[in-house]
């Protein structure tokens, strides 16, 4: 019990540990998707604003604007406020602004949605001033969260009046491309900026948000439904800008009456990230974030309820982003768990008890049946011995039975005790070792008959199959060796040693003998005929009466690529190559059948296809009676090797040749050789490997493998790609796909990716259909990759003009059929796109 205890002690531990580290790199996780997540929101936003910022509307409106006196008064009552009121107000649906300004190079503003901050200084510029020098040197930026001089309260439903805000500011360009004055655009951060966080979330109760320096959220809160139903906050009140992330102190329920949590200490995680924003030590090389810190501990989050949480500082957004997770979700597999847990320990200490009490119950019945069972065997025992007595007579004619078995049957048998001394023999062992009964009884087998190999050399005795089969237990049956006769000779045998076992125990084994030396002469006649045919130079192939091919020897195979298996049962006409007409083999066939000789050059074709010559001699095979029982026919490939050879290497020379000087790469694999493919120059060039030094220009295919690996780690858009090449080329391997076609990138040594189109076919499998050798070539399409991509930012570029150009446009062709319109012309024709 106490064993199990602390098992189950350690499994709980181990458990909750696991759990812990999985939601501690969960979390870490969703933070950093969060944060990617905003700053490609930051982008996206950035790249709008700068194209805004060249719209030609904007800047004609906008010049106007600057010439207008840069006085509220006067500000207020000009048409050319109203202009860019209405222009941004166009806006609002795709950027979800709530307001701009516009700038002048005075840093006053010019422009605004609300008359109260016309012709005031601007508040970005008295914050960030170097935000607003850096975006008249021509930069979109994104300004972190700061306090507003405008209430938010018809967009949030804040009751704060100056909650923070965030904005976007770049510059505005004349049709010079010069920079006349900067803009900006406020964001709401309960919209798309926290639509972004929450996308990022994991579990139901998982909650991703982000504070400013003074621990406000202003992001929307995963619970900002509850908050409102616990009373801390309004009905329909949104939870960005209204909820300071501090520890309430206490679970938050409804009914309670709320602490003033501005008052209250910063919740753990919150105090942490703060610290990450001023900390030097804990900003991670090369990023734009903070480390990040994380609480696996658990702690009160702002509603007062047990979390683990995970948190960063932005450097790109000025802002704090946390992510967390109620502790009673992360740890319910662990809570399960140690229910089950405990519930067996439970049952298995009582079941122990139980166990105990019966074993008691049972010793004491047992001991009053020994006491019976003790009279009893007296009895037994008497009558055990009469049985005894009456199977030792029975025995007894068994064993007559057996010696008369034994010397009756023609193959030798001998029995061994322990110590391989013979204990018993029949007449025929004797005839066939030289030796009489006397002479081999209480022999120590090995050294008297098996001593030696056919060689002369000495036999182990610790090889000895004999002994083997009462050391070890098991039967051994063993072919063509030789045991030793009496005078010094030698004879072929086949033996089989099986054990004795008496009562469970081995006490030794018997060993049947049989003579094959007759036998083996035959085999010995029969191997020679086989090996002349098996190692002959030309093709041998017999068939029946009806031309069906009973056999094939190995240069049959080697020259036509059928193996016996395929070809034993098929007509030779499977090599018909179709060059020869029908009176061709009409005659051929009228001879043989007739017992004559047929000699000639033959063109047949191989399994792959290719023809090849052969000058054959095919003729009738007769038995005892002078009947024709099969035909045989012996074939010598006299197709001019060299000369093909001589051809396919000058062939290689002009294709590779070709190949390197079209910088196109050429490789080729053979998997007997391992790990390793060759190529030409022009390969290793193009995937990034160093010229190789060797004569057969050999790389590593780990080296490539390594190369796609590292290249997976520069865009996640890669990692999809490379995959599904890798799949590819070993699926071609394995005989999945028939040929290998992929197009991936290759990361280069100066950090630049190279985009490949990779053929290959497999030239040769085995008879489980794997890849035994590969050919393929590989061509670099990164300017073709250029092209495409410059080709859509092309048609980005004409959307772009197209959907913000004040004049209209639109295309034709010589037909006269629309192409291509814009807002403008449908604006003007009232007809649709």
């Amino acid at each position: 019990i106490t064993v199990i205890v602390i098992f189950g002690f350690i499994l709980l531990s181990r458990n909750r540990r696991e759990i812990i580290n999985a939601t501690k790199e969960s979390l870490n996780i969703t933070l950093e998707n969060a944060d990617e997540r905003l700053t490609l929101w930051v982008k996206q936003r950035s790249s709008y604003l700068e194209r805004l910022g060249k719209d030609p509307e904007l800047s004609t409106l906008t010049d106007k604007l600057l010439k207008v006196a840069p006085d509220k008064n006067s500000l207020v009552s000009s048409p050319e406020l109203q202009n860019i009121r209405n222009f941004f107000s166009r806006q609002q649906e795709e950027f979800s602004n709530i307001g701009f300004f516009i700038i002048n190079k005075d840093n006053i503003s010019v422009g605004s949605r609300r008359d109260t901050n016309l012709g005031t200084e601007n508040l970005i510029a008295k914050r960030y001033p170097d935000l607003v020098k850096r975006a008249y040197m021509g930069e979109v930026l994104f300004v972190p969260p700061m306090t507003s001089d405008v209430s938010l309260s018809e967009v949030t439903g804040s009751d704060k009046k100056t909650p923070p805000t965030m904005f976007f500011i770049g510059p505005i360009r004349n049709i010079n491309g010069n920079i006349i004055a900067l803009m900006t655009l406020r964001v709401d951060p309960s919209g798309e900026f926290s639509k972004a966080l929450q996308f990022s979330t994991l579990r139901s109760t998982t909650d991703t948000y982000a504070i400013t320096k003074s621990g406000l959220m202003i992001s929307e809160s995963r619970f900002t439904k509850d908050l409102q139903n616990l009373g801390l906050l309004k009905k329909d009140q949104p939870s960005a800008t209204n909820i300071w992330v501090h520890n309430p102190g206490m679970r938050l329920k409804k009914g309670y009456s709320f602490p003033d949590m501005k008052k209250m200490p910063l919740t753990a995680m919150a105090e942490a990230v703060i610290k990450l924003r001023s900390n030097p030590d804990v900003i991670e090389e090369g990023s734009k974030h903070s480390a990040i810190a994380t609480n696996m501990d658990g702690y009160p989050d702002y509603r007062g309820v047990p979390v683990f949480g995970a948190g960063l500082w932005s450097h790109t957004l000025g802002l704090g982003l946390i992510s967390e997770i109620d502790v009673a979700e992360a740890l319910a597999p662990f809570y399960a768990l140690r229910l089950t847990v405990l519930v067996l320990l439970g049952i298995t200490i009582l079941l122990s008890v139980a166990a105990v009490l019966f074993v008691l119950i049972l010793g004491e019945r047992a001991n009053r049946a020994l006491i019976k069972s003790k009279e009893l065997l007296e009895v037994k025992v008497e009558e055990r011995t009469a049985e005894l007595e009456s199977k030792q007579e029975r025995l007894k004619e068994e064993e007559e039975k057996s010696r008369l078995l034994l010397e009756s049957v023609g193959e030798g048998i001998f029995g061994l005790d322990t110590l391989g001394r013979i204990t018993f023999v029949n007449p025929a062992a004797e005839k066939m070792l030289g030796y009489s009964k006397n002479e081999l009884l209480d022999q120590e087998v090995h050294s008297l008959i098996h001593h030696s190999h056919v060689d002369g050399s000495p036999y182990p005795e610790k090889e000895c199959p004999m002994r083997a089969a009462f050391k070890d237990g098991q039967s051994h049956t063993i072919t063509d060796e030789v045991l030793w006769r009496k005078d010094g000779t030698y004879f072929f045998v086949n033996y089989s040693s099986t054990p004795i076992l008496r009562q469970g125990s081995l006490v030794g084994a018997v060993v049947t003998f049989t003579d094959i030396s007759e036998q083996r002469k035959v085999q010995e006649e029969i191997k020679k005929l086989n090996s002349a045919m098996e190692q002959s130079p030309v093709s041998v192939v017999i068939t029946d009466l009806d031309g069906t091919i009973q056999y094939v020897n190995p240069n049959f195979t080697k020259v036509t690529g059928y193996t016996p298996e395929e070809a034993i049962g098929q007509n030779p006409r499977i090599l018909k190559s179709g060059m020869h007409d029908d009176d061709f083999y009409k005659d051929m066939w009228e001879k043989i059948a007739g017992g004559e000789t047929w000699e000639g050059e033959i063109v047949n074709k191989k399994k792959n296809g290719d023809t090849y010559w052969e000058r054959a001699s095919i003729s009738a095979v007769r038995n005892n009676q002078g009947k024709i029982i099969s035909y045989i026919a012996v074939k010598n490939d006299i197709t001019e090797k060299k000369k093909v050879e001589e051809n396919l290497s000058l062939l290689n020379q002009l294709v590779y040749g070709s190949l390197e000087s079209a910088d196109v790469g050429a490789w080729w694999i053979n998997f007997d050789e391992d790990d390793t493919f060759h190529a030409l120059n022009t390969t290793a060039k193009l995937i990034g490997l160093p010229i190789s030094e060797s004569e057969d220009k050999a790389y590593k295919i780990s080296k490539w493998i390594d190369i796609l690996q590292n290249t997976k780690a520069v865009d996640t858009d890669y990692e999809k790609i490379i995959d599904e090449t890798l799949e590819q080329f070993s699926g071609t391997i394995t005989g999945k796909y028939k040929n290998y076609r992929a197009t991936y990138p290759v990361l280069q040594k100066d950090g630049s990716i190279r985009w490949l189109v990779a053929r290959a076919d497999v030239t040769r499998r085995d008879d489980k259909g794997m890849a035994l050798q590969m050919t393929g070539t590989l061509i670099d399409i990164t300017e073709q990759k250029k092209a495409e991509m410059e080709l859509v930012e092309s048609r980005v570029l004409l959307s772009a003009v197209l959907d913000f150009s004040p004049a209209v446009i639109y295309m034709k062709d010589l037909e006269g059929r629309y192409l291509l319109t814009n807002p403008i012309w449908s604006k003007v024709t009232g007809i649709s796109k």
